[in-house]
């Protein structure tokens, strides 16, 4: 399987891979990127350590692996995918998985996923006693036992997202700035997680409130299918609320309550996400891709290219193709 993985981990460690499902773990080499062997197989020597998890294509294998008994897992979903994804024998998710999603496995929590789309995930692995240790320096007192950390489902937010993104950014160098740039969003990432993680009371409530108005799960798997389905398609506002069972006027808030965007942004995101894994094919015109990703002009797409990554698609392709990213 031709999955590519980064992770960050201490450099002085010599590679070294278990035998066995449970302990396979790829060497640590810190602030830098590496190949991920197989699905979720980095374990940290020393604090955090971040892996990414890609897939070009679909497959049919389902990925286990058995629960990490010393901290967390939160994983970070780079691209949309479809998967079937359980904890503990128990499925947590299955279906369309929108850019941005992320989930927590908590410490010793068996993880099994089946990916049914191309996937890019980036990994986070957060030490019990490191994240045990953060709380109570900035609470002033021990940290509860146990720690549950994030909610038991998918979860989003913005900017553990756009974190990521950088992170993920981040090409592998000797240069000690690239090092020193990627342990800060690494570093980033966990204390904003962190500092999602409220236990007062009124913020549960803040929570719960926010759930009843949002769209409820089945009706936005609903909207996600069909936004995945049709994305070469011009999609408007009416189309999501009927594809959702619900009234357009009540269909935008809902969806910003349950997705933390509104409906536009998100259908720009996946256009571009569609964009990105296109362009990997270096022999695919750049208006080919526009009109397969639901733009209507090379123009059009270009400026919604640049201004959502920050380069023109014909850029960001050589960056790239240069690294060695291109797809047959």
């Amino acid at each position: 399987m031709d999955a590519a993985v980064l992770s960050l981990v201490p450099a002085t460690v010599p590679a070294r891979v278990a035998s066995s499902a449970q302990d396979a773990i790829t060497p640590p080499l810190r602030n830098s990127f590496r190949l991920e062997r197989s699905w979720r197989d980095t374990v940290p020597f020393d604090g955090v350590v971040a892996s990414r998890w890609r897939m070009p294509a679909p497959c049919d294998t389902a990925f286990e692996r058995a629960g990490w008994g010393e901290g967390y897992t939160l994983a970070v979903h780079l691209s949309s995918t479809r998967m079937l994804f359980q904890h503990e024998r128990e499925i947590v998710w299955s279906g369309f998985v929108a850019p941005g999603t992320m989930l927590v496995t908590q410490p010793g929590e068996r993880a099994t996923v089946r990916f049914h789309a191309p996937c890019d995930v980036l990994h986070v692995f957060l030490p019990m006693r490191q994240v045990r240790r953060l709380i109570s320096g900035a609470r002033g007192a021990d940290a509860p036992q146990p720690i549950a950390l994030g909610g038991s489902g998918l979860m989003r937010d913005a900017a553990i997202e756009r974190l990521a993104l950088l992170l993920a950014d981040v090409q592998d160098g000797a240069v000690a700035f690239h090092r020193d740039y990627a342990c800060a969003i690494r570093e980033a990432i966990v204390a904003r997680l962190l500092a999602l993680q409220d236990d007062a009371g009124e913020a549960r409530d803040t929570r719960a409130e926010v759930r009843r108005a949002s769209l409820p799960d089945w009706r936005l798997r609903r909207a996600l299918a069909y936004v995945d389905t049709h994305l070469a398609e011009p999609i408007g506002l009416r189309d999501l609320a009927a594809s959702a069972g619900v009234t357009r006027m009540h269909f935008a808030a809902q969806f910003r309550l349950a997705m933390g965007l509104a409906p536009h942004e998100y259908l720009m995101r996946c256009r571009i996400e569609r964009a990105k894994s296109l362009l990997l094919n270096a022999d695919r015109a750049i208006l080919d891709i526009a009109l397969a990703c639901g733009f209507r002009t090379h123009a059009h797409f270009g400026a919604v290219f640049k201004r959502m990554v920050g380069a023109s698609p014909t850029g960001w392709r050589a960056q790239r193709l240069e690294r060695g990213e291109a797809i047959s």
